[in-house]
């Protein structure tokens, strides 16, 4: 008898042949281990675990098929070099019934390093007992790692970037949906420690008229720096983007959208970095914020060195910036007798 599994064949257009067992472990499908929508929530949780962790040794992607997979209270834990990945935000949902992390990256113990090149895409999470309860998925101590057309759906926290004890670095979150969690997206870190340069790339975020009555956050920055947002929406929160980090290398956002908030966009007092033609209304309380709007008039050539350009924030404040090369950090100085804003940053 010819066992097919050990009888090579050679894909169309291909010049190496290779056995069907080779093939098929390319890519890790967590059904062969277990998961179904039709199993229950401890049948599917561990076989989603026992999928990953088949993946860590070598790296690679599990794939999650469509369907709805219950993984009642147990947090799934996805390893470094490895990428859960499903069939999409309206085919693969993971429902999670608990009060802790539904997903996350593995968690490095107290006083380790960090989970590196780890992966989450194209599903959506979603809290299945009492609303806005848990968190959705934590990026804890990670670094470059991403997530990537992730759904969220009614938790305390939607996602969570997490510098600990130690801290994060260079996560990507990509085209984030984010909806009806108290806060949609918060990056923090413990005392003393820091969240650094996460990259969240367009997307939506969120709240609902309860969530915003009850002063609810679509975006909190609360440790850290360097950390960008780009063009992201948020809406129906008590405060859209909040600015609360006082590190001194600054956040910053770019053509951000905050509507339909109490307030749209918030900056404590002493915090750094820059909002770039933002929509929506802004509350600065900082000096040392940078607010470039639209209305702008350019004094010079960009290519040369200095250049002044003169702008005037949402707020109708005229100022001018400074581009020169060889300056290589963000500063701003108000002075409210002219009331301008003065900043120098690099090209």
């Amino acid at each position: 008898m010819v066992d097919i599994n050990k009888t090579p064949v050679t894909a169309g257009g291909s010049a190496t042949a290779r056995n069907l067992e080779d093939r098929f472990a390319d890519m890790i499908n967590a059904r062969d281990f277990g998961a179904s929508p039709s199993a229950s929530a401890a049948t599917n949780a561990a076989a989603l675990q026992a999928a990953l962790d088949a993946a860590a040794s070598s790296g690679g992607v599990v794939f999650l098929p469509h369907g709805d997979y219950s993984i009642g209270t147990t947090t799934v834990t996805i390893p470094g070099g490895v990428t859960l990945r499903g069939e999409g935000r309206q085919a693969t949902y993971i429902s999670y019934s608990g009060t802790g992390n539904a997903l996350q990256f593995t968690i490095p113990a107290s006083g380790a390093n960090f989970t590196i090149e780890a992966g989450v895409a194209q599903l959506t999470i979603k809290q299945a007992g009492t609303g806005e309860t848990g968190n959705g998925f934590v990026a804890k101590k990670t670094k470059h790692c991403r997530i990537d057309q992730v759904e969220v759906l009614d938790f305390a926290v939607g996602i969570l970037i997490d510098g600990g004890d130690n801290f994060s670095a260079s996560n990507q979150i990509v085209d984030p949906l984010i909806g009806r969690c108290t806060t949609g997206l918060k990056i923090t870190a413990d005392s003393g420690k820091q969240a650094n340069h996460t990259q969240v790339f367009g997307g939506y975020i969120y709240g609902t008229a309860g969530i915003l009555a009850a002063g609810g956050k679509g975006i909190l920055i609360e440790k850290g720096d360097s950390n960008y947002i780009f063009g992201t929406g948020v809406e129906s929160f008590g405060t859209g983007i909040h600015f609360k980090s006082v590190n001194p290398g600054g956040n910053y956002a770019i053509f951000p959208r905050a509507e339909s908030n109490t307030t749209d966009y918030l900056v404590d007092s002493g915090v750094f970095g820059s909002l770039r033609d933002p929509f929506g209304t802004v509350t600065c309380n900082s000096t040392v914020f940078g607010i470039l709007s639209k209305n702008q008039m350019r004094i010079g050539d960009r290519t040369g060195s200095p250049v002044i350009e003169f702008m005037k924030d949402d707020a109708g404040r005229a100022g001018f910036d400074i581009y020169n090369e060889n300056i290589r950090r963000w500063a701003v100085a108000a002075n409210a007798s002219e009331n301008f804003i003065w900043s120098l940053y690099d090209t």
